[in-house]
């Protein structure tokens, strides 16, 4: 076997793992859109407002928005500041809330990967 051969297995994989972590930061930013989705839906159904006088207002066709609530498409915080005062008071808690959660699973998932290197790394010095 070629050295070359190895070394294009070792880029193959590396490349690999790339794409895979890349994936399931999409999965989960996803998975955030539609928890925002449900926290905008939430809000409009607490102050009784019609889907209608949320989309106009923030600047979104009625497609637009429904990708919007589907999870498909961010919710603009541009678009979002044009919104009535009531609707920004009773949403901005539950995004803060959906954020902070995403932060600290992020914090988390870093410290679950730093401990084994770490691990890895002290016992090949002793």
């Amino acid at each position: 076997m070629a050295p070359n051969t190895t070394q294009s297995i070792e880029l193959a994989l590396i490349v690999g793992c790339f794409l895979l972590g890349l994936m399931s930061t999409i999965a989960d930013f996803t998975e955030l859109d539609k928890q925002i989705a449900q926290a905008l839906i939430d809000t409009l159904r607490a102050l009784r407002m019609e889907h209608k006088e949320a989309y106009l207002p923030m600047g979104y066709s009625k497609g637009e928005w429904s990708k919007v609530l589907s999870g498909d498409k961010h919710v603009s915080l541009t678009r979002l500041s044009r919104m009535p005062m009531r609707f920004i008071a009773e949403f901005w808690p539950r995004f803060l809330e959906l954020k902070a959660r995403e932060f600290v699973r992020q914090v988390m998932d870093d410290a679950a990967t730093e401990r084994p290197a770490k691990s890895h790394r002290e016992s090949s010095v002793a």
